[in-house]
């Protein structure tokens, strides 16, 4: 059983840190969750994510990745929500 405190679709921010240098770390934004390390990668590391960075309209812009758990805040727990404006993600980016 993995302890992922986060789950595919829920909406998440960040922690901003003033001391690192990336864009998406140095200000706050909101993400969906996509996936963790292990659900893409195999493993037992269910503490890193990968995330679609939304807009400040909660537009799907890019992918990023890895966050530590410790890193996120929960917005949002609407999984349905979230994988809608997922799928949307994958639609426009496979055009």
């Amino acid at each position: 059983m993995n302890k992922q405190k986060f789950r595919r679709g829920m909406i998440v921010k960040n922690t901003p840190n003033n001391n690192e240098w990336y864009l998406y770390r140095k200000k706050e934004f909101e993400f969906i969750i996509e996936y963790t390390y292990a659900e893409k990668y195999y493993g037992n590391n269910f503490k890193s994510y990968s995330l679609i960075v939304l807009d400040e309209n909660r537009k799907p812009i890019n992918s990023i990745a890895w966050f530590q758990e410790e890193e996120l805040i929960l917005v949002e727990s609407n999984i349905e929500k979230g994988l809608d404006i997922l799928d949307d993600y994958y639609q426009r980016r496979n055009k």
